[in-house]
């Protein structure tokens, strides 16, 4: 007989002693407070200041080396080289204005970017206290940049002008260095060169003079400081054999000129061969282009071949004083003039204690900052407003000051004044 086995009773459940509570951990309230130091730091006004400035002339330094980038690469692709008589020089001076306009543009858009963070935080100080955060300039900074391009005509001007007078004239730098170099022609880093000697290749002395120049200078086509020294013959033997044979080749007056010259004493020196400090890249592509008149490219069909692009490391360490020096201009006079009042100053007598601002009216836009009196001020001194004439009761004092706004529908101007004194409206230019 089979014995079917009962199921057992269930015991009972004993409940778990508590486990002792752990000891708490050290690193939060050091990273807390870390976190809090930082913040007391950042809200220093001097901290605050250093920091708009470097985000100001960091941005146009940026926007300066970018836009000569660019310049760059666009002048290889039309064809356009260092070597290049007379649009050479002339590209380069163009180069340098619009990358000095840029500048401008971009220091103008962060100086009211930071205004407008500044006043979103509850700072009401001018001159481009960073309050806001870092978050609240970025958001910021898209709309401004419009703004300071379609706004900023006369400024950029100056500063496309001053930019190129403070290149020329600090630096002391030719604008046609900017470009890419030819292969068949001393580069844009080519300053010294090394005279040959009656061997094919260049002797020992040559060369440690050759790697000093390479070391200071850079490849005289790229600029790279790596990838070994080589001596390069300029202009190349295949040109100068070239040269020479269309010479002889000569007929007519050509043919005559050149007996004349011969037999007074004239001589051209412009087959005499000098060393230049190479790299083996550019000796390698120099070789291949002398060969067969060409090279394989990143951009083929678009990149000439004979023409050589700067390296990135070069691209990116140009001397970027005249950019730095453009934005500074900015950054000064939002310093040295109380709430950012810019250019475009009205007319009219003024009273002490008073700020004006006469500017434009956008049409677009005109309720977005309605709500914030000193972002309307950093806008205002951009010379765009976003306000109408229905919400000038709006604000009846800001900061302890009494504003007053004044719409000029006809004239298309809006006033505004921030003044301690007696009411004041003084009439656009």
């Amino acid at each position: 007989m089979n014995r079917r086995s009962l199921p057992l009773p269930p015991s009972p459940l004993r409940p778990s002693p508590p486990l002792p509570p752990s000891p708490p951990s050290p690193r939060p309230a050091a990273q807390q407070t870390a976190t809090q130091a930082v913040a007391r730091v950042a809200a220093v006004p001097a901290v605050q200041q250093v920091g708009s400035a470097a985000l100001q002339l960091g941005a146009s330094c940026a926007a300066f080396n970018l836009t000569l980038a660019g310049a760059h690469f666009a002048a290889g692709c039309l064809r356009i080289s260092c070597a290049t008589p007379l649009l050479g020089p002339l590209w380069g001076l163009a180069s340098v204005a619009s990358a000095s306009a840029a500048a401008g543009t971009v220091s103008r858009a962060t100086l009211a970017s930071l205004q407008v963070a500044a006043a979103a935080g509850g700072d009401g100080g001018g001159g481009g206290s960073g309050g806001g955060g870092l978050r609240g300039v970025l958001a910021a900074w898209p709309e401004q940049l419009v703004v300071a391009v379609v706004g900023g005509g006369r400024e950029a001007a100056v500063d496309a002008v001053l930019g190129a007078l403070l290149f020329k004239l600090l630096l002391g730098r030719d604008f046609s260095r900017l470009l890419p170099s030819d292969l068949a022609r001393p580069g844009a880093f080519g300053r010294m060169h090394v005279p040959t000697s009656a061997a094919e290749y260049s002797t020992a002395g040559e060369k440690a003079q050759l790697s000093v120049i390479f070391g200071r200078d850079g490849c005289h086509h790229c600029g790279t400081r790596s990838n070994g020294v080589i001596g390069d013959h300029m202009p190349p033997y295949k040109v100068v054999r070239d040269t020479v044979a269309a010479r002889e080749a000569a007929v007519g007056l050509e043919k005559l000129l050149a007996q004349a010259a011969s037999a007074i004493g004239l001589q051209d020196h412009s087959l005499k061969q000098v060393y230049f400090a190479q790299c083996r890249g550019c000796s390698g592509k120099q070789a291949q282009l002398m060969r067969n008149g060409t090279r394989s490219t990143l951009l083929p069909g678009l990149w000439p071949p004979h023409l050589v692009a700067h390296t990135p490391a070069r691209l990116a360490g140009r001397p970027a004083l005249p950019g730095v020096l453009v934005g500074m201009r900015y950054y000064i006079g939002a310093a040295v003039r109380p709430y950012g009042r810019g250019p475009g100053g009205s007319g009219g007598d003024k009273e002490a204690g008073a700020t004006h601002y006469c500017t434009k009216v956008c049409p677009t836009n005109l309720h977005r900052l309605a709500r914030d009196p000193w972002a309307l001020a950093a806008c205002t001194a951009q010379k765009t407003a976003f306000i109408t004439s229905s919400a000038a009761s709006a604000f009846p004092r800001v900061g302890g000051k009494r504003l007053q706004l004044q719409l000029h529908a006809g004239l298309g101007y809006l006033v505004l004044v921030l003044a301690e004194g007696p009411s004041f409206v003084p009439r656009p230019e």
